[in-house]
């Protein structure tokens, strides 16, 4: 009994101090151990940090992470941000995201077990400010040595802006440490001006805006530009009032290279791209439109004509025009028709006409014309394309006078015009067309108007004009007197009276013609039904 009762007492006594170490367990659990990992991978919205737990104070670990404010030892219960990682010991990685640029934030990492939270120790950080955005302008107003470029800061980072400008150098890439000049345009966002200067000629240039704040330098893309060769740029303008042995042109210095015009005018030569080794002018100085005058030309020469302008780095042309002078009054060719006729032809002023009447009874494209003799009375009719001789006589007549034509015939279809040229060929052979109203009055006009431009049309002396025949033919037309056909079928006045045909006409029924007269000097202008048959006389395209 005393045996059952000792061993009894034994296990009482075994089974309290089992307890009792239980119980003692229990109350030795402790805060974990943790420290906060440094903060890295900084930006101007995240950073990443998290922790090391070295011990878990005997109890699980339940939770862990990081806590982070703008005030200083954040909690897991007070703070702008938390982190819930998978709880376990070591080391751990929390990444902060929704922060503010350029903000001082405070991190402590956290674990938790039985015993309750344990934080790390505190750290500090900066989030960044955003990067400047800034785009550099087009350069322009380039010269030799200058050009004008800036800068546009639309965004300054959260941080102001404390300088900006533009940096250039013939190196790409330039920087505020590293370029060949740089400018200091102000402060704060918006656009800017920079003026670039003392620049080499001729040369390549890659220009950056930049803008600083309080994180650093940002830049703006890189534009390359080339100044120019410092030479004057010009045009030249186009030739007029060509004559025998002058003529007009001129130019216009749009850039004067950035230094000023020392001599200008035009050059010119028979061979192409004149200099000033040829002919020249000198025609003032300085930038604009100028005009110049050629003279001593040749005529019925071709010549090309080039405008200059001069500065300290030497002559620039302008682009190349050209132009052939007229031949001189008096020059004679000759004109073949369909039918093999042979006509002297005359230069006149500008223009170059048939110096003899014109004969053909084809056109141009072999069609014939209707031959009218015998017809007798056509009055009314303004269709039929009659040819005519006087007195329906080719034998005595067609050589010398030529063929009378109906208005219709001459024109071939074509209607009226006024233009110069008029371009209706009608009866006329290739490269040559019937005389506007415009050309005559032209071909008067230049020799001297209605009352004496006659005398010098006409032939002179009596062999085909009867006597008194007022005349002079300086001009080498030689008009001939072939006299006219009625509509009632009568010919009228040979040799006594030219009638030419325009091709312009007044009424539907009638055209102008111009009449000459052997004893008067005047030439007329009037008015002929188109059933009448005149003279013609062509005159080159």
């Amino acid at each position: 009994m005393k045996k059952a009762t000792a061993v009894l007492t034994f296990l009482a006594i075994s089974l309290g101090l089992l307890l009792a170490i239980i119980v003692g367990c229990e109350e030795k659990i402790d805060l974990p151990s943790i420290s906060t990992l440094p903060v890295t991978d900084i930006t101007s919205t995240s950073a990443k940090s998290g922790g090391n737990i070295t011990d878990d104070g005997n109890g699980a670990i339940t939770s862990r992470g990081i806590v982070w404010s703008t005030s200083a030892n954040p909690t897991a219960e007070n703070n702008e941000g938390k982190t819930i990682e998978i709880p376990n010991t070591g080391s751990f990685t929390s990444e902060m995201t929704g922060l503010t640029r350029n903000t001082t934030y405070y991190v402590r990492a956290y674990a938790t077990n039985k015993a309750g939270i344990a934080y790390g120790n505190e750290l500090e950080f900066m989030t960044e400010g955003d990067s400047v955005s800034i785009t550099t302008i087009s350069v322009t107003n380039i010269t030799a040595t200058t050009a004008i470029s800036g800068g546009n800061v639309t965004d300054d980072g959260g941080t102001d802006i404390s300088k900006r400008g533009i940096g250039w150098s013939t190196n790409e890439n330039p920087t505020v440490d590293s370029n060949d000049s740089i400018t200091s345009d102000g402060f704060g966002i918006g656009n800017f001006v920079s003026n670039l200067s003392d620049l080499n000629i001729a040369t390549t240039y890659y220009v950056r805006a930049y803008a600083t704040n309080s994180i650093g330098t940002s830049y703006g893309n890189q534009i390359s530009f080339t100044t120019n060769d410092g030479l004057p740029t010009l045009v030249t303008t186009e030739v007029t009032e060509i004559n025998v042995t002058t003529a007009k042109s001129g130019g216009n210095i749009i850039n004067d290279g950035g230094f000023p015009i020392i001599a200008r005018g035009i050059t010119w030569n028979t061979e192409e791209n004149p200099t000033l080794e040829e002919s020249y002018t000198s025609d003032s100085t300085g930038i604009g439109e100028f005009e110049s005058s050629l003279t001593r030309l040749n005529s019925n020469t071709k010549y090309y004509v080039r405008a200059y302008a001069t500065n300290i780095f030497g002559t620039s042309y302008g682009n190349q025009q050209h132009f052939t002078t007229i031949i001189a009054d008096g020059t004679t060719g000759t004109l073949t028709d369909i039918e093999g006729n042979k006509y002297q032809t005359v230069i006149i002023g500008t223009q170059e006409w048939m110096a003899e009447n014109l004969k053909t009874t084809h056109y141009a494209d072999g069609h014939p014309l209707i031959d009218g003799s015998g017809a007798g009375d056509i009055i009314g009719d303004f269709t039929t394309k009659y040819y005519f001789w006087y007195d329906d006589d080719s034998i005595a007549y067609a050589q010398i006078y030529g063929a009378l034509y109906t208005w219709a015939a001459v024109m071939n279809g074509a209607a009226s015009s006024n233009t110069d040229p008029s371009g209706v060929q009608g009866v006329c052979p290739n490269g040559w067309h019937i005389p506007s109203e415009l050309e005559w009055s032209r071909l008067i006009e230049y020799l001297g108007g209605t009352y004496q431009a006659g005398s010098k049309l006409k032939e002179s002396g009596n062999e085909h004009w009867v006597a008194p025949n007022i005349a002079t033919n300086e001009s080498g037309f030689t008009a001939l007197p072939g006299g006219h056909r009625s509509p009632n079928g009568s010919f009228i006045n040979i040799t006594g009276q030219a009638m030419f045909w325009c091709a312009t006409e007044y009424l539907s029924s009638h055209s102008y013609h111009y009449d000459l007269q052997s004893n008067y000097s005047v030439i007329w202008r009037n008015g002929n039904d188109k059933d009448e048959g005149c003279s013609i006389r062509c005159i080159k395209d």
